[in-house]
């Protein structure tokens, strides 16, 4: 007796406590001889998830046992967990089709035997197994119908679990606000829980949600409280994961071999346990060694996360890994190869952020509030109509119960248009903001490439340049008189060089725009425009310094350049006024010329990308954009934004 007590204390801790955070496997092998029935089936289904990362044959074996013995004994709680860790195997095996089937097999039983529990990780899981493969809809589909149910239980720590997976959802497409959302929802709802295993992985995702916005030093934070948090639970996956993130901090502050320190540390802490971490640590690791110069490793961490790819049967992050696979080629020279690999990962990427894509997000969205609300008007429906037949009841009053009634369904009518309404101007903000953030991510890396390329013809090839004029310089005075006259003409040459390479990085981004702000390069435009003697620049600008950020100043800079460009080629205009003034909290940037006007309404009709480039420069920070052009009153075009 004393035995099977201690066993069912032991039992109840294992299935229910949060203080267990390690199963000592071997000490339950021990105990299983021992058992019977439900406390042997209870152990089984123990051992086979916590088997399933080190040793799934056993734990696929330790499963269908349990899987057997609750049939047996018409146990359906043993039965549906046992389902579940087939189906967690199988995942894990990159077995996708037979997981799908375990998965799904377990949410029709758990369904049919009122198991809400089982139930709901059921669609949780089916949720993680199209994560896994990259099919994102199909999981966010998924995870929105596991919260709903664990909702309906008041589950706490699954209302949490499902927030984490929808955030980690919009991670992986780059929609950084709503997955911080969600990740601070299901750090503050685990706060309550106080496992520290869980605290470091939404304190982690927090941290990545943190990166995605730009806002580094925050990321740091949270990463930090994310590796204090999975040390103190042991959970060396957990901080593996941790340290490979803040491997691609480390990248983004420039520190290369700071980020190489970190990912190794990864990979060393995932060795023969996670496949799929190991696989994304080596997509950082093709980044790392490309930065590092280090080409032929980077192709080498490439091909060893593509094998990994083909063992788990998984598509996700593989558009990463083609990626730098094709960057490590392309400076190793191997134009064909890195073609190849660029095309691949455009394909992927593709097929993975179609617009189409991002609609049907919003729309799932959409989809789960409006079921939260027709679910509360649905109970406020019931309870009201409780009341109308007790009223009636009382008073006897047919005349009462009729009119009660149809305000009841004017009401719901009402609602229901309302809610539709709303939806839509949701889902058409949603697109916007979605368009403008894609546009945003394009324009940011194609100035950052802008900035790079300037940089190294500016500090490589102008350093050679100069080197080699102070190398010329050296024996000017000591070749023969017959050799002077190419010596002088080589110097010259390299003279014309260096500032044609000057011009060339200035013309990508000038080095004043980025170190003393837009008017500064403004100014500086508008003093060569004026030294070319073809036409005049008038300026007005403020005093005061404008606190831009550097999106907001590379942004108006070009949308600038296109108009002032604009004037030159096509008005035939003699003077052109800039001025920039400050408005009632806003700034305003005009720009007229005395030359010849055009219809503004071509601009809507043009094929030419030099209005579209101006328009989307302006939106992207929140500007708005003014022409008035007359024939023979020449052209003014008005930026507003607000600093």
């Amino acid at each position: 007796m004393k035995h099977k007590y201690l066993v069912s204390v032991f039992l109840f801790l294992l299935m229910f406590s949060n203080s267990l955070c390690q199963i000592n496997v071997d000490s339950l092998k021990l105990l299983l001889p021992t058992l019977q029935g439900k406390q042997k089936i209870d152990v089984l289904n123990v051992l086979a998830y916590e088997l399933k990362f080190n040793d799934q044959k056993n734990a696929t074996t330790y499963a269908k046992q349990a899987k057997i013995l609750s049939k047996s004994i018409s146990y359906p709680e043993g039965e549906a967990k046992a389902l579940l860790n087939i189906g967690i195997v199988h995942d894990i095996q990159g077995k996708s089709d037979s997981s799908e089937l375990y998965f799904t097999s377990a949410f029709e039983f758990s369904k049919k035997n009122n198991l809400p529990y089982f139930e709901a990780n059921a669609v949780n899981n089916l949720g993680m197994m199209n994560w896994n493969k990259g099919r994102f809809t199909n999981a966010i589909v998924f995870f929105y119908k596991a919260l709903k149910l664990y909702e309906q239980q008041n589950n706490e720590k699954g209302i949490s679990k499902a927030t984490s997976n929808i955030g980690l959802i919009y991670q992986e497409l780059s929609q950084w606000d709503k997955a911080l959302e969600m990740n601070i929802k299901a750090f503050e709802l685990r706060k309550k829980e106080g496992n520290a295993d869980m605290l470091a992985r939404s304190c982690n995702n927090i941290g990545i949600s943190y990166k995605g916005l730009a806002k580094y030093d925050k990321a740091m934070v949270y990463y930090l409280k994310a590796v204090t948090y999975a040390k103190k639970a042991k959970s060396t996956g957990v901080l593996a994961t941790i340290y490979s993130n803040m491997a691609v901090l480390s990248m983004l502050d420039d520190n290369p071999q700071k980020a190489l320190k970190y990912e190794l540390k990864s990979i060393e802490l995932r060795k023969g346990k996670e496949k799929i971490g190991v696989m994304i640590a080596l997509n950082n690791l093709g980044q790392i060694y490309f930065e590092l110069g280090k080409y032929k490793k980077g192709i080498e961490s490439g091909h060893e996360a593509l094998s990994l790819r083909a063992t788990l049967k998984n598509i996700g992050h593989v558009d990463k890994t083609y990626f730098n696979l094709g960057l490590n080629h392309l400076f190793l020279n191997h134009k064909d190869s890195a073609k190849f690999y660029f095309e691949k990962a455009n394909n992927i990427k593709d097929s993975i952020y179609s617009e189409q894509h991002a609609l049907e997000l919003a729309s799932l969205e959409a989809e789960y509030e409006k079921e939260k609300k027709e679910a509360q008007i649905e109970h406020l429906t019931n309870e009201s109509k409780i009341k109308d037949l007790k009223l009636q009841q009382v008073k006897n009053s047919f005349i009462i119960f009729i009119i009660s009634t149809l305000l009841i369904i004017i009401s719901i009518i009402f609602i229901f248009m309302r809610i539709r309404y709303k939806q839509k101007v949701s889902v058409a903000e949603e697109k916007q903001k979605m368009q403008q953030n894609r546009f945003k991510a394009v324009i940011g890396a194609e100035e950052n490439e802008r900035k790079r390329i300037a940089r190294e013809l500016h500090d490589g090839l102008g350093q050679v340049l100069a080197a080699a004029k102070l190398n010329m310089s050296a024996i000017e005075d000591k070749v023969d008189t017959k050799l002077i006259k190419p010596v002088l003409n080589s110097m010259k040459l390299i003279d014309m060089a260096v500032v044609e390479v000057r011009g060339i990085s200035h013309n990508l981004m000038p080095n004043t725009l980025i170190s003393l702000g837009l008017v500064s390069a403004i100014k500086e435009q508008i003093h060569l425009i004026n030294e070319s003697g073809k036409i005049k620049v008038h300026s007005s600008f403020p005093d005061e310094k404008l606190a831009l950020s550097e999106t907001t100043s590379i942004a108006l800079y070009r949308a600038m350049q296109e108009i002032i460009n604009n004037c030159i080629k096509y008005s035939e205009a003699k003077n052109i006024w800039i001025k920039l003034v400050k408005n009632k909290g806003k700034y305003e940037i005009s720009i007229s010329d005395d030359g010849k006007g055009f219809d503004i309404t071509l601009i809507e009709k043009s094929n030419g990308i030099g209005w579209g480039n101006i328009i989307s420069r302006v939106d992207m920070i929140n500007g708005k954009l003014e022409v008035q052009s007359n024939i023979s009153a020449g052209t003014k075009t008005k930026i507003i934004f607000a600093a």
